[in-house]
């Protein structure tokens, strides 16, 4: 398809899950244009969006040639208060070398996978999807069955990477070596990431997505600063191609409407699991985005799988499961709260605010702590602990209740500021007044832990990170043993919930003995 065609074609398009959008001419596609890419036009770009509604544009490079197009989505209402909104069109221009090394990552991680390639796709759609279900699955699955080749080579060595975590949990897989490592594909899916970010889209921002999930050093007692910086080439690749914008009144299909919605999500939630990480400051801000909340629906586009790709998949990664959905939404619930909590309790501002007004402060807290508790008494049977069935073990929803014990040991870390030693013997001070409930949410932590199976283990987990400072300060500050607990080791906590990325191999569930990694 070219610019024009592009620009103003008619045609309705088929949606990845096979059914046909509606045959309107403003219908547009954002993604899907060959050697094309849409980045986002800002309020301050260098175009005026205002002025660019006003007449119709395109491109020029230094030849006088068409070098792109400009697509409006979105007239704007100066009524309703929204802007005009704009992408460049551009052509994907990419210096020889670029090709080159993308060209030559491809060719290594194909290389690397050979016949396996197939096998580790489908692993990732049964073990990491249900828990993480970012990769649109049917116009991941249908790419790879028409051209996997046309699927950036990024994306592919990430869902390969993921999936080979999985090798021993396939009965066909775990009698063979496996002939390659993960951090193999995951250096070459880096390297090809690095000069695809040259044409940001929606399969790269799927990719930079999954690329914090490699495994981590088990040595490791803090979280790699590398995290970090890969939290920021996230949302800096979802800010390019406009994710941060609310696409629900666009003219474009409405299975890229859901499938942007899902991923900006995914990408606020990086970015505030990452800033707790690393205790800086989320690079996303309530005045920095407008998209409107992911639904059900949203999350079931794409999920269920047509006949003609049925054999890609396990029978359980066939259909749309509620489970998947609500697991996603919910922690996007969750991570909302943890913003606020960021934001009351957890920068310079606010500390100052706290230590001039401790009152108002302590009531802002007990606020988050309210609606922390209603999220969890109101959360859908299906994401609880006692749902996932050993029938269904990679269903996880592990990862969602250690964040929210992450999360609300984080607001007692708050409530009892200061913690310091004058505070440790004051009766009257905040450490003090709510030491107890401290404790008992460290004991439900602990009991947590410890109910965790051995398939729950080796289900997906992600990379989480679980405060435990928090622990430190307790153990620090307790002046009786009202609260010791003798059948847990805490000298051995960190080494276990630091950076707290439980993956595939863990052979005990028992807390107090570090787990090996594989």
């Amino acid at each position: 398809m070219d610019l024009q065609d592009r620009h103003h074609g008619s045609r309705p398009r088929a949606s990845s899950g096979g059914e046909t959008q509606s045959s309107e001419s403003k219908i547009q596609t954002l993604e899907d244009g060959k050697n094309l890419t849409a980045h986002s036009l800002g309020l301050c770009s260098e175009q005026d969006t205002n002025l660019l509604a006003s007449f119709r544009s395109v491109i020029m490079n230094e030849n006088s040639r068409v070098a792109g197009d400009i697509m409006q989505v979105n007239p704007g209402s100066p009524v309703a208060g929204t802007p005009p909104v704009h992408f460049f069109i551009l052509r994907d221009w990419f210096m020889p070398y670029d090709n080159t090394i993308k060209d030559e990552s491809s060719r290594l991680i194909e290389a690397k996978v050979g016949l396996y390639g197939p096998s580790m796709v489908r692993l990732y759609f049964k073990h990491v999807h249900p828990v993480y279900c970012i990769v649109s699955k049917v116009r991941f699955l249908r790419a790879y069955k028409e051209d996997k080749l046309s699927i950036p080579a990024s994306l592919r060595g990430a869902v390969y990477a993921m999936g080979s975590a999985y090798w021993n949990e396939d009965p066909n897989l775990r009698t063979i070596h496996r002939p390659f490592e993960q951090y193999e594909l995951f250096q070459a899916a880096t390297a090809s990431l690095e000069r695809e970010l040259e044409a940001p889209n929606l399969w790269r921002v799927q990719a930079c997505l999954l690329m914090l999930h490699e495994k981590a050093a088990s040595n490791t007692t803090f979280e790699t600063p590398r995290l970090w910086t890969l939290s920021a080439r996230a949302v800096s690749c979802a800010q390019m191609v406009g994710l941060h914008r609310d696409p629900s009144e666009w003219s474009i299909a409405p299975w890229e409407k859901s499938l942007r919605k899902k991923l900006w999500w995914a990408t606020y939630m990086t970015d505030m699991w990452t800033s707790v990480s690393h205790g800086n400051p989320p690079h996303i801000y309530r005045a920095s985005y407008t998209t409107s909340e992911l639904t059900m629906e949203d999350l079931r586009f794409d999920e269920h799988v047509p006949e003609d790709l049925a054999d890609m998949v396990d029978d359980a990664s066939a259909t749309f499961d509620a489970s998947t959905a609500a697991r996603f939404l919910e922690l996007i619930r969750l991570t909302q709260t943890l913003h606020t909590l960021l934001e009351t309790a957890f920068s310079d501002h606010s500390y100052r605010a706290a230590m001039l007004d401790l009152t108002d402060y302590e009531a802002k807290l007990l606020t988050i702590k309210q609606d922390l508790e209603s999220w969890h008494s109101l959360i859908p049977q299906c994401v609880t602990m006692n749902y996932t069935s050993s029938k269904y073990p990679f269903r996880n929803n592990g990862p969602l209740h250690l964040a929210y014990f992450a999360t609300h040991i984080l607001l007692f870390r708050a409530l009892m500021t200061p913690a310091s030693m004058t505070a440790k013997y004051n009766r009257q001070s905040s450490l003090q007044r709510y030491f107890g409930a401290a404790m008992e949410q460290v004991n439900a932590f602990l009991a947590f832990m410890d109910e965790i199976t051995p398939d729950g283990l080796r289900a997906f987990w992600g990379r989480r990170i679980f405060p435990c400072s928090f622990l430190v300060i307790v153990l620090g500050t307790a002046n009786d043993d009202r609260w010791a607990i003798p059948t847990h080791s805490y000298r051995q906590l960190p080494d276990i919930l630091v950076p707290s990325v439980l993956q595939p191999g863990a052979s005990s569930c028992n807390i107090s003995t570090p787990r090996a990694l594989p």
